[in-house]
């Protein structure tokens, strides 16, 4: 779990969470974009689209990612 916003001692107290640094996220299987952050769609989707692996699976809960941007490779799943 990554979150830009929040803090690593409330995530773990809270809900037993460990949240990892963004650059430690790389050749997923999946990956869900549950708050579309500033942080993460400042730059484009590449960086986001880029953390999943060939043959995996993005999950995008608010719908802010264009389908278009996927690369064919990867599933694309929208809420």
């Amino acid at each position: 779990v990554h979150d830009p916003l929040g803090s690593a001692e409330v995530a773990l107290h809270e809900y037993g969470v460990t949240l990892c640094e963004l650059d430690e996220l790389a050749g997923l299987d999946g990956l869900i974009l549950a708050v579309p952050h500033a942080a993460y769609l400042e730059g484009g989707i590449d960086p986001i689209v880029g953390r999943v692996r060939p043959g995996g699976v993005l999950i995008d809960v608010k719908s802010v990612i264009p389908p278009a941007s996927v690369r064919s490779d990867i599933t694309l799943w929208s809420l």
